[in-house]
């Protein structure tokens, strides 16, 4: 079976392939708030959001840096995103550049591997329902 390839093109964003794919339904609560703050204000261009702690809380109504840390990490190990950590001056620190990497192999050998299971539970389901149906038919007593 090949694998599946999920990308983001000109009709397609990056919560759409998510969601298609299944990884939407297995983030958290913040990460699924940070996502789409990440991927609006990406460069067109570049790719490139460059975003600090707060705005990042302000437009996801996240709540505390440490939870957008978490979630910047798992994004990281997910390889759904590169951060370029930018050094701060003094008393304030750097802003960072993220960059989310949908097309890397890593990443979507993640996606293909939850699509599929997914796909296979929703067969299961399916058969399931299928028995149900079949076996409430034959419980059914002609008059």
């Amino acid at each position: 079976m090949s694998a599946t390839r999920f990308r983001a093109g000109v009709d397609e964003n990056v919560v759409t392939t998510l969601v298609r794919s299944g990884l939407w339904g297995e983030l958290t609560h913040a990460e699924r708030s940070i996502l789409p703050v990440l991927a609006t204000f990406a460069d067109r261009n570049t790719g490139f959001a460059e975003i600090s702690y707060r705005g990042l809380m302000r437009y996801s109504g996240v709540g505390s840096q440490a939870t957008i840390a978490r979630a910047i990490r798992h994004f990281e190990q997910m390889r759904l995103l590169e951060v370029a950590r930018k050094p701060g001056e003094l008393v304030f620190r750097g802003v960072n550049q993220y960059h989310l990497t949908l097309e890397d192999p890593e990443f979507q050998g993640l996606v293909a591997t939850i699509y599929q299971k997914q796909r296979a539970e929703i067969e299961l389901e399916k058969q399931l329902r299928a028995e149900e149906r079949r076996a409430r038919r034959e419980s059914i007593v002609p008059v």
